[in-house]
C-alpha cells in the first residue's frame, strides 16, 4: 500500500464522481451535489482545500431507483455501491467506494475506503410537527456513532471513562439497529406527500436541513474542478441555512480533514 497525498486522493475522488455522474445520466437519475461539495463549488470552484470526500443528495424516489439500478447493474471496478438497503453498510444511506483504497479514520474503530456519500431526501411535516422528528434523529445518530467509536476516545480521562458504558451498550445493540431506527424515522413522511424535504437519515443541521420542494427545481449547474455539477435552484439559500455566513472561511483550527491517512494498493 502507498500513502496518497491530499491532491492524489482528490484526483481519485474526481474519477469516482465522473463514473457516478455517467451512471446517473445513463439511467436518468436525478441528483445534486450538496453540503461541503456544494460549498466548495460556490466558494472555491472545487474542493474545499481541507475536505476529503464528496456529498450528494437526491429525492427518496431517485435514491431508491439508484439502489435498484445498482442491484441489477453494479458499478464498474474498482467501485462498489454499499448501502443500508443492500446490507453492505449499517449507516442509513449509501456510498460509492473505491476498493483500491484504505482510509484510516481518526475516530472510528474500523477503516473504510475513499467514498462519495449519497443521502436521500425525505418528506418533513410542518414546522411545529417536525421538532420531534429531528430530536429522534439527533438521539439515534449519537447512539450510532457510539456503536463504532474507538474505546478510549475523549477529551479528558474522566470523559474516556464516563463514555465507556455508553459505548459498550451501543456496541451490544449494533450500528445496524440504529440505522434501521433512523430509516424508519425518516420514512414517516413520504417525500411525494410533503411540500418540504430534508436529509433526516443523517443530516446534522436539523431545521437548517429543510428545503421547500419548490426550491429544488429547475436544477442548475456550477463549476467544480473544471467540470459542471448539478445543484438545486436555490443553492445559496441552502448554504445559508446550513452554514450561515458560508462565504467567510472558518478559523484555522476548524479546517480539518475527516481522515487520518489514505492508502492505495500498489500496482502488481
Amino acid at each position: 500500500m502507498r500513502k496518497l497525498s491530499p491532491a492524489e486522493a482528490k484526483e481519485r475522488l474526481l474519477k469516482m464522481y465522473d463514473a457516478f455522474d455517467r451512471y446517473c445520466r445513463a439511467h436518468d437519475i436525478l441528483y445534486w451535489v450538496d453540503y461541503g461539495t456544494l460549498l466548495g463549488a460556490v466558494r472555491h470552484q472545487g474542493f474545499i482545500p481541507w475536505d476529503d470526500d464528496l456529498d450528494i443528495t437526491m429525492p427518496r424516489p431517485e435514491y431508491e431507483k439508484l439502489c435498484a439500478c445498482f442491484e441489477k447493474e453494479p458499478p464498474s471496478a474498482p467501485y462498489e455501491w454499499i448501502a443500508f438497503e443492500n446490507g453492505k453498510m449499517d449507516y442509513p444511506f449509501g456510498k460509492l467506494v473505491d476498493n483500491e483504497t484504505t482510509v484510516q479514520s481518526l475516530l472510528n474503530k474500523e477503516d473504510t475506503r475513499l467514498w462519495i456519500d449519497v443521502f436521500p431526501l425525505d418528506g418533513v411535516p410542518g414546522k411545529e410537527e417536525r421538532a420531534a422528528l429531528f430530536e429522534e434523529e439527533k438521539e439515534l445518530i449519537a447512539w450510532s456513532d457510539r456503536a463504532i467509536a474507538r474505546i478510549g476516545t475523549g477529551n479528558t480521562a474522566f470523559r474516556k471513562i464516563a463514555r465507556l458504558p455508553l459505548l459498550l451498550h451501543a456496541r451490544n445493540k449494533g450500528q445496524r439497529y440504529y440505522g434501521e431506527k433512523l430509516r424508519e424515522n425518516a420514512l414517516k413522511h413520504p417525500y411525494e406527500q410533503c411540500g418540504s424535504c430534508a436529509n433526516t437519515v443523517w443530516g446534522d443541521a436539523y431545521e437548517g436541513e429543510v428545503l421547500d420542494r419548490q426550491d429544488l427545481f429547475p436544477s442548475g449547474k456550477l463549476v467544480f474542478e473544471n467540470r459542471e455539477v448539478p445543484v438545486i435552484r436555490e443553492y445559496r439559500k441552502r448554504l445559508k441555512n446550513l452554514y450561515g455566513d458560508y462565504e467567510t472561511l472558518p478559523p484555522e483550527e476548524k479546517r480539518r480533514y475527516h481522515s487520518a491517512t489514505i492508502y492505495v494498493k500498489e500496482e502488481a
